[in-house]
This record gives structure tokens, C-alpha cells and sequence, in this order.
């Protein structure tokens, strides 16, 4: 996604009619070369929208804002604070240095598709999956998960919470970049979202309302993972089993009216 350049002196009316008219698409503003009196402040429709700004607006004390706010020196990036809210769109062009970096979303209890783009700990209260194998019994297919320790940027998990939960996945002097990791097993391919993208036949996703097959006219969403299978695999049902979790989460496929129809019946 683009970069909306300003320039001119600040004015906090006007900057807000722009964000305004732009909305949750736009995910990042360069403001180098716009003139800021001391104690400027401003809010954004999409909280994961980032700011450029000069080193000497930081240095200067000019903004009250710490979050998203990024300097550039010799075409890097970097930030003090970047916090990502679930659920909203993300520039995936920049690559940022953070000292903190942090990805929040609240979740129900049991299984949710999770990327995120750095490196990090698995939160407390939370245990992480990765693809490990697939096969077909009968007419389901399973696709089995394993427990990993660390999330690693940019791959596609699953995570088990026993209860509801805030989960937030936070990292220090984080290395923010958005590339799509995908990991495959037996023909089976998990793969990560970072921005949103249509569904197609035999794609399946993990979110908050459980398990869903995906069809034309779906759409996957930011921070999102979903499951790709080929045609030998396709089944009437497909089984997620996560290591040491005696729940099954299971993907009922009902092609109708290219609906996403999850396991309570949605």
C-alpha cells in the first residue's frame, strides 16, 4: 500500500478531514516535510496506520505521540513503539527497527489462526502450533499440528487458549517485516496473511468462531493464516489435531452460496 505524503504546516482540522476521507485503507502518512509546532498530537481512523516523521521532530519533543511513529535515515526505518491492533490494515512496504513491538487482539477460548511480523516469546497463557503432517482417513482429512516454543516471523501458527483471553504478542528490539512464510507438509500448505485477500476453493481458516471453509467472495484477513490443500486431499470434513490437545477442531464443508460457515453453524 501507498504512502500518503503531507507538506505544509500543521494544522490539526485539516488532518483530520484527511484521515477522515481516507479511512481504515490508508496505512501510512509521511509527514517530513510538514512544519509542527511543539505538543502536536493526532489520532488516526486505522490505529495500525504509521507516521513518517524527521529525527529532529522526535528530538525536538514536537510530538506527544509515541506509537507508530517512525524516523528514516539512509532509507531505514525505526521506531520506539509499534503497536498493531488486529482486525485493521497494515502498510507491509516498510521494513521497522522497534524497541518494543506488539500485536494485540482479544480471543475467545480454544483455537485462533495467528502471524505476526517479528519475532517472539509464545504468551503466557497460550500455547503455539505449527503444520507438522496430513493424510486422509476415510472421508476427512487430518491435518495434524505441533507445539513449537517461539513464533517466528512472518509464520503461519495456531494458538490454544484454554480460556477468553487478551492475547497480546510483544517482542524488544523487534525487526518489523512483513513477509508472507508459508509451511508445507504432506501436500498440505499453511500459509500467512498480511493483508486482506479473497478466498478460494479448498482454503481453510482458523478465527474466533472456530473452524471455516473458505469459497469465492470470502475475504482472509491481516495477521491471518489459513490452509491450502490439494484436490486428493479435499474432503466432506477436514480435522485439526493440535499435539497434547484432545479437542478437535473440526472444518465442515458446505458449498453454498460461496458462504464462510463455521463449527456453531454461522
Amino acid at each position: 500500500r501507498g504512502i500518503h505524503r503531507l507538506t505544509g504546516s500543521w494544522s490539526d482540522s485539516r488532518f483530520a478531514d484527511i484521515d477522515a476521507a481516507n479511512g481504515e485503507d490508508l496505512t501510512a502518512y509521511n509527514m517530513s516535510e510538514v512544519s509542527m509546532p511543539e505538543g502536536t498530537s493526532f489520532s488516526t481512523v486505522n490505529p495500525n496506520a504509521v507516521v513518517i516523521v524527521t529525527p529532529g521532530h522526535k528530538d525536538a519533543d514536537l510530538l506527544t505521540n509515541t506509537a507508530n511513529v517512525l524516523t528514516e535515515k539512509s532509507g531505514a526505518y525505526s521506531s520506539k513503539v509499534i503497536s498493531y491492533v488486529d482486525g485493521n490494515q497494515v502498510n507491509t512496504s516498510l521494513a521497522i527497527d522497534a524497541a518494543d513491538a506488539s500485536l494485540g487482539r482479544d480471543v475467545p477460548a480454544g483455537v485462533m489462526g495467528v502471524a505476526v511480523p517479528f519475532a517472539a516469546a509464545v504468551p503466557d497463557g497460550f500455547k503455539a502450533y505449527a503444520l507438522n503432517s496430513a493424510y486422509k482417513n476415510g472421508d476427512k482429512t487430518v491435518i495434524q499440528m505441533k507445539q513449537v516454543n517461539t513464533i517466528a516471523a512472518g509464520h503461519p501458527y495456531v494458538l490454544h487458549s484454554v480460556a477468553p483471553a487478551r492475547l497480546n504478542i510483544a517482542a524488544p528490539d523487534a525487526k518489523v517485516a512483513f513477509t508472507e512464510a508459508q509451511e508445507q507438509a504432506d501436500g498440505v500448505t499453511a500459509k500467512t496473511s498480511f493483508r486482506n485477500q479473497p478466498g478460494a476453493t479448498n482454503l481453510y481458516t482458523v478465527d474466533e468462531s472456530g473452524a471455516a471453509a473458505l469459497y469465492s467472495g470470502n475475504e482472509i484477513g491481516t495477521f491471518r493464516i489459513y490452509f491450502q490443500l490439494p484436490p486428493e486431499l479435499a474432503a466432506p470434513q477436514v480435522e485439526l489435531q493440535l499435539e497434547g490437545v484432545a479437542t478437535v477442531v473440526s472444518f465442515e464443508l458446505i458449498p453454498v452460496d460461496g458462504k464462510v460457515y463455521t463449527l456453531d453453524g454461522r
